[in-house]
């Protein structure tokens, strides 16, 4: 993925790729207003070739993913295997499982864990990349869960790919008349 590239988040259109028929359609949509790349995230039980021919089909690159949990912990070779065939580079994770959220051991154990995962995945010529929300802005100990993520990951192999929306809504953000 470059660097400027903009590209539409499927998730937001899950409820139109249910099915290879209707992931056809949306991908042709997507193309039809503008967008070269997508963000393959909550689509339906599809093959992974057929998502990749059907991005194909339309021109559109897979430039991202969002991989729940699970398959991250205990598929990480398929998944691997499916962004290979994609020709995608970035492997996220959408969101923390809520056991994680309570406080600062959930907090340093999912970055601990999902460092391996980015250290796996890096050795595959891939890129972890974690996808936050607003409850990454959370105070425990003082501290934000945010804070901890970015403290107790790998820098090496641990990536964000940072929601602005997200970051202001949870409150990391000051407008320059209310900074300190």
């Amino acid at each position: 993925m470059r660097k400027n590239q903009i590209a539409a988040q499927l998730f937001t259109l899950r409820e139109f790729a249910k099915t290879a028929e209707q992931l056809d359609e949306t991908l042709r949509k997507v193309k039809d207003i503008g967008y070269d790349a997508v963000q393959v995230s909550g689509i339906g039980p599809i093959e992974p070739a057929k998502v990749k021919e059907l991005a194909d089909r339309h021109g559109l690159t897979i430039c991202a993913t969002h991989v729940p949990y699970e398959r991250l912990k205990n598929d990480l070779e398929q998944v691997i295997q499916e962004h290979r065939l994609w020709g995608c580079r970035y492997v996220g994770l959408g969101s923390m499982p809520a056991p994680y959220r309570t406080g600062k051991s959930g907090y340093t154990l999912l970055a601990d864990e999902f460092s391996a995962v980015g250290r796996a995945l890096a050795d595959a010529g891939l890129q972890f990349v974690y996808h936050n929300h607003k409850f990454e802005f959370e105070k425990f100990e003082g501290e934000t869960g945010m804070d901890w993520l970015l403290r107790a990951s790998d820098p090496e192999a641990f990536h964000f790919e940072l929601d602005t929306y997200w970051v202001q809504a949870g409150g990391a953000t000051r407008s320059a008349g209310s900074a300190k």
